[in-house]
């Protein structure tokens, strides 16, 4: 028996669909902003964070990672002291934009920092769709 186009397209928007759901309701994810200055309600937020009871696949990152002035580069020692030590723990990846006080450092620096460390995912390129009117790349 012959199957119709329109029935055989049919059936593959069921299965993407489908595909799709699943993957969306396997996704949960923790959004956070203007993090970056205060390592004792970090560590809280990090603990509150580590006792959700579904763990979240990924932390978004709003900006402003690292007061008042950003990073000098990739080897900044905030990175260790404000996040390794702080949220390594939790073995998330993190999906990284910058706010106002990280382009007053060395955005370049974070991005870098994202072939240092796999949790970190910061990414400028053709593919990246974000647009800093303030940040010098």
């Amino acid at each position: 028996m012959a199957v119709s186009m329109g029935r055989a397209l049919l059936g593959l928007v069921f299965v993407i669909a489908g595909t799709v759901s699943a993957a969306a309701a396997a996704t949960s994810l923790v959004v956070l902003g203007d993090w970056g200055i205060n390592v004792d309600v970090q560590r809280l937020v990090a603990s509150r964070i580590a006792s959700l009871p579904n763990r979240p696949t990924g932390v978004i990152s709003t900006g402003d990672n690292f007061y008042y002035q950003g990073v000098a580069d990739e080897h900044d020692a905030k990175f260790k002291s404000g996040f390794e030590d702080v949220f390594g723990q939790l073995g998330l990846p993190w999906y990284v934009t910058a706010g106002n006080h990280d382009c007053r450092g060395n955005v370049t620096g974070q991005v870098k920092y994202s072939k240092l460390n796999p949790q970190w995912n910061m990414y400028v390129g053709p593919r990246c769709f974000l647009y800093f009117s303030y940040c010098n790349f």
